[in-house]
This record gives structure tokens, C-alpha cells and sequence, in this order.
């Protein structure tokens, strides 16, 4: 429970030990309605206090507060009680300590204050109940003057205190920052290497900035030289721009092989024949075409993969001869790329881990990486491994050795 004074309280101090309260016509106590009417009683901690009014129907009390003083070997307990009265007039209140009778308080009760015109003192006034005696205190208008002052800048705010000449009270107007005057500075163009802006300085104080940026021009390249690819060797275009002198070069692809016939060779009965071709750009590459099979005994059966073919690499069909077992090679084609995830969207709370699961792929190829279009909102690792970091949606890319690359659409909630 907590101690607090009560000023203007109307209390009336009980020795329930060994004095009772009378009635006494020089002690009734006033007290108005719309008041604070309080009783105070003397007793132990643990008593139960009751109090009665057989003048007053309505009559109702509460217990607000206590004190408790210690003094030598001596102490001091009292209860305090708000009394609230709905009729004026005489009233009787009883008060019993643990249902024993210990007297009454009398009280002269008025509808409501009678306030005098107040004392004043500097800014404030008192004002004194006619009535009952409570008292109530207000304020004048005070008489304010500048106290200190300080200006407003561009990015600070200002004040004014005031101060009172009569009583020293204070209050403090605040003067918003101007914020900045920005004027034109410079103009500087966009080129070919830096982008174009407008330099702006506030007019007030040292503080810059820089706006409307314009985007960097294309260069203007020109072609300055050029070798002409051939079928063994790639060629070049270089171009040097005419703004700012920096060079570029473009490559031009190797050329296909331009073949001709240069001899046939007949088939024989254990040998194929074939015809022999040459590149007659770069003499040097040659390729055996027009197979024609070996005639004779040989009598090749089906076909056989004897090397399987992946992404990588071509495959090899042999064929052999049932006779002889003479055997011929046929090259099969790399196989195309291809990869089919479990899913193509995954859903995974923040915080969290998932994991990209590739259900088929071509024979040969595998995973080489993985990277994720927005790592504020999820990471991975080369090994497909997802870490949710924030809610949003991010496209995640998985590269396969063969160069095939697949997106995979995660969610983080």
C-alpha cells in the first residue's frame, strides 16, 4: 500500500487503545459534496474498521491510504477512509474497530464548494472553500520575455525559450530547419566512358549534391584494322573509338573445311573402299567418305554399341564379320542436353534449407553450379543446397557441365 499526504483532508485521529469518539459540538467537521471528505482512524494494522451513517442512505466509504510513525519504543498506525454523503445536513458517522462500538464523527455536509476570490502569489492563486475550508489552486496568465535563442539552419532546428518575469516558468518554441536552397552549380555532359549530371550547391551553407544523371553514349567505334578468318584459325575485326581513342575487337569464326576428292579407293574383299577428300583451303585436313563396304567373305552382322554416347562425347557402333571378325566402327552422335527437376518451384520458410533435386538427366552429365538471382532472399550452394534468408521470390539457375541451364522458382514465406 502506499503513504501519501493529503492536504485539505478533514481527519479525525482515533486511539481505538483507549479513547473513544464522541460527539462534541466544537469538533463537527465540514465537508461538501462535490469535495474530498476523509476520515482518518487510529488503530492496528490488522483491524477491520466499519464505519455507519443512520442520517444518509447512500452513505459510502473507501479505504485510500495509511501512515505508520515509529518513534522510539512507541507506534503510531492510521487508516484513512474517502467518505462520500448524497444528503446535506447533520450526519453521524459511527465507526466500530473489529464491530466494537468506538463513537461517531459529526459533520455539517454541503451540497457543494463556495470558493472566495483567491489570494494570488506570482502566477498562482489560492481559492478557499467558504464551506468546508478545502482549498484549490489556479494560475494567472503569466508574463513571458525571450530568454535565449537560437536560429534555424538547413539541417538543424531552432529555438526560442521563453521565461516568465513574475514566477521563472518556462517554455521552449521550436523553429523547424530551413532544409536546403540547392542552385545550380554545373552541367557536365555524358560521354562515352562517365555518365552526364547536374552539380547543385545549397545557397546557404557548403552542402553539394548531384541529380539528373544522364546516361553514358555509345561509342563511336571504327573499324581499323581486319584478319580474315580461315578453317584452322579465327580471324579479327579491331575498332577504335573516335571520342575517347579505347579499342574493341571482334572475333570472326573459324570457317568451315572446304573438301574435294582426291582419290578413291576401291573395296576389296576384306577391306571397305572409300573416297579420300582434302580441304583445298588449308591442304592439310582430310577425311575418308563415300564408305563402300568390303566385299567377299565378310558377312558383318548388326550393329553394336560397343561406347555409349553422352552429352560429352560421341558413342561407337561396331559391326563384325561373322566369318573373320573383321570389325567396323560408326560414330553416334553426342546426345542432347536435357534435365528434369523433382520440382520447378520450391516453398521453403525463412530460416529454413531446401534442396534442388534433379530427377533425369542425359547420359554423362551432371550438376556444375548453382546461383541465385537475389541472395537477400536466398543463397545456394554449387551443390543445389537453398538457405531462405528473407519472405519474397527469387529465380534460381542450375548449370550443367554440358552448358544446359534450368530455372527454379523458390518462395520464401
Amino acid at each position: 500500500m502506499k503513504k501519501k499526504i493529503l492536504p485539505t483532508m478533514l481527519i479525525i485521529c482515533i486511539l481505538v487503545t483507549s479513547v473513544q469518539i464522541r460527539s462534541y459540538a466544537a469538533e463537527i467537521k465540514k465537508g461538501c459534496m462535490d469535495g474530498k471528505i476523509s476520515l482518518g482512524i487510529s488503530c492496528k494494522e490488522s483491524d477491520t474498521i466499519t464505519l455507519k451513517c443512520d442520517d444518509d442512505s447512500g452513505f459510502k466509504y473507501e479505504y485510500s491510504s495509511y501512515t505508520s510513525i515509529q518513534l522510539g519504543g512507541l507506534s503510531s498506525y492510521t487508516k484513512y477512509y474517502t467518505l462520500t454523503f448524497t444528503t446535506t445536513g447533520q450526519k453521524a458517522v459511527s465507526v466500530y474497530v473489529n464491530d466494537i462500538s468506538k463513537g461517531a464523527v459529526e459533520y455539517t455536509i454541503y451540497k457543494s464548494h463556495q470558493w472566495d476570490n483567491g489570494k494570488k502569489e506570482k502566477c498562482t492563486i489560492t481559492y478557499t472553500c467558504e464551506n468546508c475550508g478545502e482549498t484549490k489552486k489556479g494560475e494567472t496568465e503569466h508574463e513571458y520575455e525571450v530568454w535565449m535563442k537560437s536560429d534555424a539552419t538547413c539541417t538543424s532546428d531552432g529555438y526560442i525559450n521563453y521565461k516568465c518575469k513574475n514566477c521563472s516558468d518556462t517554455y521552449k518554441e521550436t523553429i523547424k530547419k530551413l532544409g536546403h536552397d540547392y542552385q545550380v552549380k554545373k552541367v557536365v555532359s555524358p560521354t562515352c566512358k562517365s555518365k552526364g549530371y547536374t552539380e547543385y550547391k545549397c545557397s546557404r551553407c557548403s552542402s553539394t549534391k548531384k541529380d539528373n544523371e544522364t546516361k553514358i553514349i555509345n561509342h563511336d567505334y571504327k573499324e581499323v584494322s581486319r584478319t580474315e578468318a580461315t578453317c584452322i584459325k579465327k580471324g579479327e575485326i579491331k575498332y577504335k573509338c573516335s571520342m575517347c581513342n579505347g579499342t574493341k575487337t571482334e572475333t570472326l569464326q573459324i570457317i568451315p573445311h572446304h573438301y574435294v576428292a582426291v582419290k578413291t579407293i576401291p573395296a576389296s574383299c576384306t577391306k571397305e573402299g572409300y573416297t579420300e577428300y582434302k580441304c583445298d583451303i588449308c591442304d592439310k585436313k582430310t577425311y575418308n567418305g563415300d564408305i563402300v563396304p568390303a566385299i567377299g567373305h565378310h558377312d558383318y552382322g548388326e550393329k553394336v554399341v560397343t561406347e555409349e554416347p553422352t552429352v560429352l562425347k560421341t558413342g561407337t557402333e561396331t559391326q563384325t564379320c561373322k566369318v573373320c571378325g573383321n570389325t567396323i566402327s560408326f560414330e553416334i552422335d553426342k546426345l542432347e542436353a536435357f534435365v528434369k527437376l523433382k520440382s520447378n518451384k520450391i516453398v521453403v520458410k525463412r530460416g529454413k534449407t531446401a534442396k534442388i533435386k534433379i530427377k533425369k538427366m542425359a547420359n554423362g552429365d551432371k550438376l556444375k553450379t548453382c546461383y541465385s538471382q537475389n541472395k537477400k532472399i536466398a543463397t545456394v550452394t554449387k551443390k543445389g543446397k537453398i538457405k531462405a534468408k528473407k519472405k519474397g521470390k527469387v529465380t534460381i539457375t542450375i548449370s550443367l557441365i554440358s552448358g544446359l541451364d534450368k530455372d527454379v522458382r523458390v518462395i520464401v514465406k
